[in-house]
């Protein structure tokens, strides 16, 4: 016997209950190709929910970029395993909210023209604006920074693989659940 899935109408006038949201998840399955699923699915990225995956998905990505970095160079310094979520989420916010400001007007500025390297410029600004920003919180000369990265190039590798996380996470929040 096949479950009776509800799935109740947009213009009805029935208040929002719980077990709406577990009905739709349910359904999902059986909605796969049909543009009722992808208006579910793209409801659950819209607003605050939307924001915090969003800001959680960059937050898992750049926190295992910077930990790979700061395992295989010596160069990228992180003083304790445990301050490596706290500089992802930091570069992660940075990354949410300056970026799509920066973006726009550095873009609107080059008229368009350099928008294969400008993620690049921006993720290498936000990177040295979030070592500066941990070596400003950091006042005790004699200990090792909290944060710090020695070297142009270690910075553009670094530089070039957040880019790359941040390329996997817009690929997968952003572009493909809209087409």
């Amino acid at each position: 016997m096949t479950p009776k899935v509800f799935l109740p109408q947009p213009d009805s006038s029935t208040a929002f209950a719980a077990d709406t949201v577990t009905t739709r998840i349910q359904a999902a399955p059986t909605l796969a190709n049909s543009a009722k699923a992808r208006r579910v699915m793209l409801d659950r990225m819209s607003g605050v929910t939307g924001l915090l995956i969003k800001l959680g998905a960059r937050l898992v990505v750049f926190g295992l970029v910077l930990f790979v970095a700061a395992r295989h160079s010596s160069k990228v310094e992180i003083r304790t395993k445990w301050l490596t979520p706290l500089i992802a989420l930091v570069f992660a916010a940075l990354n949410m909210g300056l970026y799509w400001a920066v973006g726009k007007l550095l873009g609107l500025a080059t008229f368009g023209t350099l928008d294969i390297v400008l993620p690049l410029a921006v993720n290498a600004v936000l990177l040295l604006v979030t070592a500066r920003l941990f070596q400003a919180l950091h006042k005790n000369p004699d200990r090792k920074p909290w944060f710090a990265i020695s070297g142009a190039w270690v910075t553009l590798w670094l530089t070039v693989a957040l880019t790359a996380g941040h390329g996997l996470v817009w690929l997968a929040l952003d572009y493909l659940p809209t087409r």
